[in-house]
């Protein structure tokens, strides 16, 4: 009979389960009925409020399409119209479909904010961080920049984040509290860029006719600006040559750091040698008192001599 008894309690509780599923199912659509009304109402809201933030984007972006300012500042202006008006309306819809007082829901906003403003610290930063780089513009679109280690040419500037290419054809893109935080080299903020060119010269040749001849490399140069006007430096004397310094202007891209050096340099090599005036190798003279003669004769100096490739030769003397 025990079994009998326990199948008669099984069946009974199934039967409870399914009427209280029952029962919540009923008071769902009812309060769903009840509410259906108010939860259409705050869906229309919401959808008057988009059509009427795009509206408001496309009237602030003709308005500021013929304000003289720059693109970057533009795009800010009319993504914060468009998410302004559709923050209110998200507001709208929560007082519609709750409808709590506006009060409330501002209250709740608030403090909403405070416990997001933890929780998304990194995300925050960065957004206002790129509204700040907007709005002060340390570089635009296209310059050649360098920041926090990383250089390369700005592709874009979004809220979140800056995209760099680099100069070796790589893609990098920078959370823009790490680019607003950093000091910013901007290669190209002006529209040249000084470089220098450093050339020894062997002591014994003729130091005038070297500059003169490395004014005239400068000025027949094409891309060496004329103003400011170049200049031709004695920078120091070397251990083993007059080092000149040769200072110009030019294009500031990188690209044009490239040729321009490498111009100036193999101009300067080639009339240098034209003229016979010699780019000494390092020398180094040794000085031995006649005292010390005796230990000189025992000095053994190893010159190794490059044998065309078939190995080196070695030559001592005293």
């Amino acid at each position: 009979m025990l079994p009998v008894f326990d199948s008669m309690f099984i069946l009974q509780d199934g039967a409870g389960v399914v009427d209280a599923l029952r029962e919540s199912f009923n008071a769902f659509a009812r309060e769903a009925a009840l509410q259906a009304p108010r939860l259409l109402a705050a869906l229309l809201v919401f959808a008057a409020f988009l059509v009427l933030a795009l509206v408001v984007r496309r009237v602030v972006k003709a308005a500021v399409g013929r304000a003289p300012m720059a693109l970057r500042i533009r795009l800010l202006v009319v993504r914060l119209a468009f998410f302004s008006v559709l923050t209110l309306g998200i507001v709208a819809f929560l007082g519609v479909a709750t409808g709590a007082s506006v009060g409330r829901l501002f209250t709740g906003f608030g403090l909403l904010s405070v416990g997001l403003g933890f929780a998304l610290k990194s995300p925050l930063e960065n957004m206002f961080s790129g509204i700040l780089t907007i709005l002060f513009s340390p570089f635009r679109i296209g310059d050649e920049i360098e920041v926090n280690g990383y250089a390369g040419r700005v592709e874009t500037i979004s809220i979140h984040d800056t995209i760099l290419r680099t100069f070796d054809g790589k893609r990098i893109a920078i959370p823009n509290a790490e680019v607003y935080l950093n000091a910013i080299t901007n290669q190209t903020a002006y529209p040249d860029r000084r470089y220098d060119v450093l050339v020894g010269i062997h002591y014994d040749d003729d130091l005038r006719k070297a500059l003169e001849i490395a004014r005239h490399v400068l000025a027949e140069t094409e891309g060496v600006r004329s103003l400011p006007q170049p200049l031709v430096l004695v920078g120091e004397l070397g251990e083993s040559s007059v080092n000149l310094i040769l200072r110009f202007w030019s294009d500031p891209t990188m690209q044009n750091q490239f040729r321009i050096v490498s111009e100036v340099t193999a101009n300067v090599k080639l009339a240098f040698d034209e003229a016979g005036i010699t780019i000494p190798f390092p020398i180094r003279t040794l000085h031995i008192p006649k005292e010390d003669e005796k230990a000189a004769g025992e000095l053994r100096v190893r010159t190794i001599v490059e044998n065309g490739g078939k190995g080196d030769r070695e030559t001592t003397g005293p």
